[in-house]
């Protein structure tokens, strides 16, 4: 399914399976249907952002399993795609990506 086929402005992703490709699906839906906004959600820890004895834990307990949610998060955040209009005016966590 499309964004365009939906007719969704701001279209929601919370993704489960193959998430690389469903994010690079979504970044292509979105740019034929000309749609810059996205509510996408990931999981907590992706970019290491945890602070203290909490992100310890994180790291420990769900580290490991990270990996596919860091790189659907970097396909959509993606240069190529992204804009300064699609950048401002979202709070996003501090990472070092």
């Amino acid at each position: 399914m499309t964004v365009e086929r939906v007719g969704l402005r701001r279209p929601y992703a919370n993704l489960a399976g193959e998430l690389d490709a469903q994010a690079q699906q979504i970044v292509e839906s979105m740019t034929t249907a000309g749609v810059q906004r996205l509510i996408f959600v990931t999981a907590l820890g992706i970019y290491d952002a945890g602070p203290g004895r909490f992100g310890e834990w994180n790291r420990r307990k769900i580290g490991p399993m990270l990996g596919p949610y860091r790189a659907a998060a970097d396909t959509i955040r993606s240069p190529d795609w992204t804009t300064p209009s699609f950048e401002s005016g979202r709070e996003q966590a501090r990472h070092g990506g």
